[in-house]
């Protein structure tokens, strides 16, 4: 691998701007960018994005793919959204008219940061394939069946990181110098899993994390006020929080719906995104209800002293729901706690 480090940049008002190190990115495909895109990056609460043609990606099998790619920062995450114009080794390829979650994208500090999680995670018995994506900073991909998504490795080269840091989207003009994640704007990635404690370890494999603080059950309001029971753990990579849940009983088939049926299954359920006032969170909410896509699930509506979130079905425009989240001080005392690395 060539070498490169990474160099937290400072923004033009002092403090940090993203990419950090950990997850910052989500790679989504598509079969027809014209037609996706919009409604796409409309559900992640941003009408501008950048879009690049005949973009060439090295693929896992040593080949190239041509694409083009729509892209936006949602916060302190990247969205991207790749339609493959030529790809014989179906890497990029979309599987129907929906935009699908292909891959999550892990920024290293450095190449030799890198190659020890290829060394650990090949090490563990997991398929890990070269990118050597150079121009991209693209080096190794993960290639995990069992999550349903890949996991790239990532290094960027200074060229790169400069022109991520000039995509649109929300949360551009934000310093993140301030305490620690989660930051407003998408912060969490949430799987669902039928074995709590195979789940936690696959995870803990393949991401790296040592641990998770678990809330075992977790009882929370969900469809028609309804409690749904849950097994729920959380621990984070960098700026990016990962959640996985275990549904248990009561109202908790807004979950149930999206796992199929095995004898162990890890899938991706939703991401979530953090609103810094009541205002802002209750008005994303009225949006998506004006665009048919009414909240889910609040589960304390109109109360403005409390945690709140619901969920929006998602489905046809990203693949996935979408969470809406506030949080009162003591929730993010808590949060604060959470394990990170």
């Amino acid at each position: 691998m060539e070498s490169f480090v990474m160099i937290e940049p400072a923004s033009n008002s002092g403090g940090r701007r993203p990419p950090f190190t950990g997850y910052f990115k989500l790679i989504y495909v598509c079969a027809d960018l014209e037609k996706s895109a919009p409604a796409f990056f409309n559900a992640f609460g941003t009408h501008e994005f950048d879009t690049r043609r005949d973009v060439i990606l090295k693929t896992p099998d040593g080949g190239e793919a041509v694409v083009d790619m729509s892209s936006a920062w949602i916060g302190a995450l990247q969205a991207d959204l790749v339609q493959a114009k030529s790809d014989s080794s179906g890497y990029f390829a979309a599987q129907n008219d929906r935009p699908k979650l292909h891959s999550t994208g892990r920024l290293f500090a450095s190449t030799e940061d890198a190659e020890a999680m290829v060394s650990r995670t090949g090490g563990l018995g997991y398929a890990v394939r070269p990118l050597a994506d150079n121009p991209e900073g693209r080096l190794f991909s993960i290639d995990s069946a069992i999550l349903g998504h890949s996991i790239e490795g990532i290094v960027l080269p200074e060229a790169e990181r400069e022109r991520l840091q000039r995509l649109p989207g929300i949360g551009t003009q934000q310093s993140f110098d301030k305490g620690q994640a989660p930051f407003p704007g998408f912060y969490q990635f949430t799987y669902i899993t039928n074995d709590f404690d195979k789940a936690k370890a696959v995870l803990c494999d393949l991401h790296g994390m040592k641990s998770f603080m678990e809330f075992t059950p977790l009882e929370v309001p969900l469809k028609d006020n309804q409690i749904g029971r849950m097994n729920c753990a959380l621990s984070y990579v960098g700026a990016m929080e990962i959640e996985v849940m275990n549904p248990v009983d009561g109202a908790v088939q807004i979950y149930t719906d999206m796992m199929p049926e095995s004898d162990f299954v890890i899938r991706h359920h939703h991401i979530s995104r953090l609103f810094a006032d009541y205002d802002s969170f209750e008005g994303r909410g009225r949006e998506f209800a004006a665009w048919s896509h009414p909240p889910i699930a609040d589960n304390f509506p109109g109360e403005r002293d409390v945690s709140r979130f619901y969920y929006v079905d998602c489905r046809e425009e990203t693949g996935h729901y979408l969470e809406s989240a506030i949080f009162d001080g003591d929730t993010r005392a808590w949060i604060d706690t959470i394990p990170r690395i």
